[in-house]
């Protein structure tokens, strides 16, 4: 091939790729913003999700009827009584915490039961993450939680410490959210020219059940904290870590021994609950970041 034949060649080659890949470019933006609508989906193993009724789960087009008493408690012209996901934590090989004849698998899924049964009489749909003694992946708790958008997750343990005089509630919620973007691995981009919608890391949620909790059980409240534990930090919908005790301290661990106490605490976890779903927004907020 001459140079002439050659230089001619790569003209026409360059003026090609100017007018190709900018409109292959073009073709690209134009999907992700306005054919791309769907997030990309964390993949998780398959879980099974079980629902307090024993029933499918329902669809948004399949909205479940709330009772005199959740109407109470929601607005008639506001939006929709959201499911309630209550993860009990631990279960089946993994103990939890122990100490003072009790285990935190035990007391964890009998609390998420009584949680269970009073919010579906106050008219909620619910689903937990586990209704006997076994163990759940943390992977397959959030897959649960992210099967039902809209939700709030709410994962119930008790604590432990080295020195038995430690005591009182502290609830957890994320530090940093981590969702996938949408779209091809470019949209890094996209998304500082099109800011996403702000991520709902659960601090208002943790600071109203913190606040009922401590309230109505009369118990050292130890505030709320930020922190990436793994079911708060992964789940897509608003979601918290409440540890309303120590299994350590003899005083605490007396207490939730007693069915009594155990419902009690159930029914704190459920007004704190009601209270984020009405607005409130509590003044004595207090953060400490681990």
């Amino acid at each position: 091939m001459s140079a002439t034949r050659g230089r001619a060649l790569l003209k026409k080659i360059g003026w090609l790729g100017g007018i190709v890949l900018p409109c292959i470019g073009l073709g690209l933006l134009g999907y992700e913003l306005f054919l791309s609508r769907q997030p990309l989906q964390v993949q998780h193993p398959p879980a099974p999700v079980i629902l307090s009724t024993g029933k499918p789960a329902p669809t948004p087009s399949t909205p479940q009827p709330p009772t005199s008493l959740a109407k109470a408690n929601a607005s008639p012209s506001g939006p929709p009584l959201p499911t309630i996901v209550i993860d009990p934590g631990h279960g089946g090989a993994d103990d939890g915490a122990k100490g003072n004849g009790l285990k935190e698998k035990n007391l964890t899924l009998d609390t998420a039961l009584r949680v269970n049964r009073l919010l579906m009489k106050a008219g909620f749909s619910t689903v937990l993450t586990r209704d006997t003694d076994v163990y759940v992946a943390l992977s397959d708790r959030v897959a649960i939680a992210d099967a039902s958008p809209g939700c709030l997750f709410v994962s119930i343990h008790f604590n432990q410490s080295a020195y038995g005089y430690v005591n009182g509630v502290e609830t957890y919620y994320a530090d940093a959210k981590d969702t996938p973007l949408r779209g091809w691995p470019w949209s890094r981009f996209l998304n500082v020219i099109f800011p996403p919608k702000p991520v709902d890391k659960g601090q208002r949620l943790a600071a109203c059940l913190q606040r009922a909790v401590s309230d109505e059980l009369k118990v050292v409240s130890r505030g709320i904290k930020s922190r990436d534990l793994y079911v708060v930090h992964h789940t897509k919908e608003p979601a918290i870590l409440v540890e309303p005790g120590f299994i350590s301290n003899p005083g605490e661990a007396k207490l939730l021994s007693m069915p009594g106490y155990r419902e009690r605490l159930a029914a704190a976890i459920v007004s704190g609950l009601q209270s984020y779903l009405r607005g409130d927004d509590p003044m004595t907020i207090q953060m400490v970041k681990k």
